[in-house]
């Protein structure tokens, strides 16, 4: 493809017309692999992740603001740390796309609400930090798996499945590395002038 610097495509296996958290949650986390993968491997994100970034945040408002499908079910200083990276991620996506913080789309409307704000920006930053994990953890294999599929060309199918079994993907556990909060700029007070008067 002309001006892509990759393809991918996925298809369910079998149409379905209402879908469990669980895959939706899924699905948040395949929308925010590319976003982690460059934090994981270049330590920042490249302008090929803008559309990922406001699909997923959109996604998440969905899941709480129309589907009422709730916050992860975190311990709270991991739930702390996802709300911190959520309001991060927001805040980048809001810049980008202003129809989420617009008055009517559901997005908007679940963003602009304190409480559900707080639910979007826990369910976007522990879907991110589920897929940083994975990928830091994972450096090396995910180095073979992409100099497999660059010599390959194309993969489809359960030849997908086949690469990734044979790289040596592991799950990553407690002793690994959790992403560091990514804080939003301080808000700062307006600048008060002293008058020559009360020098």
């Amino acid at each position: 493809r002309t001006g892509s610097l990759g393809h991918h495509r996925a298809v369910e296996k079998e149409e379905e017309f209402s879908h469990f958290r669980s895959q939706v949650a899924g699905e948040l986390r395949h929308g925010l692999g590319a976003i982690s993968a460059e934090r994981v491997f270049y330590g920042e994100n490249s302008t090929g992740v803008s559309m990922d970034l406001v699909q997923s945040t959109m996604l998440a408002a969905s899941m709480i603001g129309i589907w009422g499908m709730g916050p992860d079910p975190l311990p709270p200083d991991r739930s702390r740390l996802a709300v911190s990276i959520g309001e991060y991620l927001i805040s980048v996506a809001a810049a980008m796309e202003s129809e989420l913080l617009g008055q009517t789309s559901p997005a908007a409307k679940a963003l602009g609400n304190g409480h559900s704000r707080r639910a979007v920006a826990q369910v976007l930053g522990a879907a991110y930090i589920d897929d940083w994990r994975v990928m830091n953890v994972n450096k090396e294999a995910i180095d073979l798996a992409a100099e497999a599929l660059m010599a390959q060309g194309e993969l489809v199918g359960d030849e997908i499945g086949g690469l990734l079994d044979s790289v040596g993907l592991r799950a990553p556990d407690a002793s690994d590395p959790y992403p560091q909060e990514m804080p939003l700029p301080p808000v700062l007070e307006p600048l008060k002038l002293e008058s020559a008067e009360s020098a």
